[in-house]
């Protein structure tokens, strides 16, 4: 009797570094009529710590310890790294495409030129990495943590930093246009030439923030508060965008 064996879409699909790997198979009356082989995703030797240029794309490696790997050009587009630990790894120019990051920790990280377009970054920890030029254009940036975060001329277009913490964050030159940074915490933060058009700031801490030259066409400022310290492009009323001033 033919046996047939059946690979699960679910165990193989983007596996190129087997781990374990189980057989299981179906009887009926004694007689075998199917059997499913289950691949466990294995990293590739030496990864961490040096991965550079390493295609883990679409592997699940959640809370795997990536703490100060060679992460630079990979491609981990799709892949999935709930609570991994990224500190100080270096993603340079990585492809991290529609990667799902949701908190995990990449403090202190290099992510320049990255590619994290459509990312899942809700409930990260990104404080004081350096993601400048990156593509954050329509990421999700939910309640994630960018405190002293280097964001220059990086692209966050369509972007949902909503509830995100971008305390004393580098936003200099940033495209932020559609933005969603309700609720946000932008105290101290530099905005100098970043463009804010069509921007929803609603209900946002803009105490001492830095907004000088910045496009402001079109931006959401209902109930957002700001202080005497708080900078604005020469001519431009916040009141009137309906910011609203404390002491």
């Amino acid at each position: 009797m033919a046996i047939t064996v059946i690979l699960l879409p679910l165990a193989i699909a983007g596996v190129r570094y087997i781990g374990k790997f189980d057989l299981r198979c179906l009887t009926n009356n004694g007689k075998t009529s199917a059997c499913y082989i289950f691949i466990e995703p294995a990293l590739p030797p030496h990864c961490p710590p040096d991965c550079a240029e390493t295609d883990l794309r679409e592997l699940n490696l959640s809370g795997v310890d990536f703490t100060r790997a060679d992460l630079r050009g990979a491609n981990l587009s799709r892949i999935i790294l709930h609570e991994a630990r990224l500190h100080r790894a270096d993603l340079r120019a990585a492809n991290l495409y529609r990667a799902d990051l949701k908190y995990a920790s990449l403090i202190e990280a290099i992510l320049t030129e990255a590619d994290l377009h459509l990312a899942n970054l809700s409930h990260a920890d990104l404080s004081r990495s350096n993601l400048e030029e990156a593509d954050l254009s329509r990421a999700d940036l939910f309640k994630a943590k960018l405190a002293g975060t280097t964001l220059r001329r990086t692209n966050l277009g369509w972007a949902d930093l909503t509830e995100a913490d971008l305390t004393n964050a580098n936003l200099r030159e940033a495209n932020l246009q559609n933005a969603n940074l309700q609720h946000g915490n932008l105290y101290q933060t530099l905005f100098f030439k970043a463009d804010l058009r069509e921007a929803n700031l609603a209900n946002a801490d803009l105490r001492r923030a830095d907004l000088r030259e910045a496009q402001l066409d079109g931006v959401n400022l209902q109930q957002a508060w700001y202080n005497n310290v708080t900078k604005w492009p020469e001519n431009f009323d916040p009141e009137q965008a309906g910011a609203e001033f404390q002491y």
